[in-house]
């Protein structure tokens, strides 16, 4: 759904953060104590919808404390400066007290035309015992993005904690659509109530199966985009941003490198980047992403261009 702003032209990579705020303060007196926060995921609108024509969830993360990765949502009209629209109050969900130890993490949010809702989809890891892991997605929904439906459990899976990592969802035509990351590929599936879903398969990008860390699959204007967050390996550190096309949601073009960690000591996305969204115009992309400092700090990054296209060559 494309909206009506003009976005506002920087360089193609993030030399700063986002000022999105926080419930939580990191204790420290830095600038962006209360403004740490990773996992971005954005939905845009033709007309303001509440008051808004953006609206962003993510997940705080100060310094890497899980107990603070709690959903939360905020608001823009020009996609730089967010806040918490009234009534608001963040963490959305609270931490989990399961098993031995439990967070959340992974929001993605998207809007269901047919219920007029907001939708956002989060992942809850709880680990059982010494060995053993339980994942599940919950939901919660919005039909103002003020007050918020009690979670409700979507799908579960045991075993290895790389089974529901960073999911995709879109509603249309009466079926779910879900995209995750399983055992470092991008999955997907289909399911009528988004609970009970069918087999998953492999998506492709030229062919292939699409290797991945962090992926998300927004559709705008009919077409199918994944933003691919792929490493090598599960040291979490560096990252590369790719992203590919696709009318079908299954196979896609050949991926196109975005951008990477900088590798500056003196970088808010010098050591690490993240999973990230965008917001599509008819001037020019916003694209924004996680990214971690040399200090483990974590916070939203962007970047803009003409498109997608533009900030491919310009990193090249």
């Amino acid at each position: 759904m494309l909206g009506i702003s003009v976005l506002p032209r920087q360089a193609a990579s993030s030399s700063r953060f986002l000022s999105v705020p926080t419930p939580y303060d990191d204790g420290t007196n830095w600038k962006g104590k209360t403004h740490q926060a990773t996992h971005p995921s954005i939905v845009q609108f033709d007309e303001k919808w509440h008051g808004y024509n953006y609206w962003m969830a993510f997940t705080p993360y100060p310094y890497e404390n899980d107990q603070t990765e709690n959903p939360c949502i905020v608001a823009s009209n020009d996609g730089i400066h967010w806040q918490v629209p009234a009534g608001v109050s963040n963490p959305l969900v609270p931490t989990p007290k399961k098993g031995l130890h439990s967070y959340n993490s992974d929001v993605h949010l998207f809007y269901n035309r047919s219920t007029s809702r907001l939708e956002l989809w989060y992942r809850e890891l709880a680990k059982m015992t010494k060995d053993s892991s339980q994942e599940m997605l919950y939901r919660i929904t919005s039909s103002d993005g003020k007050d918020w439906t009690d979670p409700e459990a979507m799908t579960a899976a045991m075993g290895d904690k790389l089974q529901l990592i960073s999911p995709s969802i879109v509603f249309e035509d009466g079926v779910y659509k879900i995209w995750l990351m399983r055992d470092w590929y991008v999955l997907y599936s289909e399911s009528a109530d988004g609970k009970n879903w069918g087999p998953f398969s492999a998506i492709t990008a030229n062919g292939k199966a699409v290797h991945s860390w962090h992926p998300d699959v927004m559709k705008i204007d009919g077409v199918y985009y994944l933003l691919n967050l792929n490493r090598k390996n599960r040291e979490d550190v560096g990252g590369e941003l790719s992203y590919s096309t696709s009318a079908d949601g299954i196979h896609f073009t050949a991926e196109k490198h975005l951008l990477s960690n900088t590798g500056k000591k003196t970088d808010p996305d010098g050591y690490r980047i993240y999973r990230s969204s965008m917001i599509l115009e008819p001037d020019g992309v916003q694209l924004y992403y996680g990214q971690t400092s040399f200090d483990n700090q974590w916070t939203i990054g962007s970047a803009t261009g003409r498109s997608l296209e533009a900030l491919a060559e310009h990193k090249k």
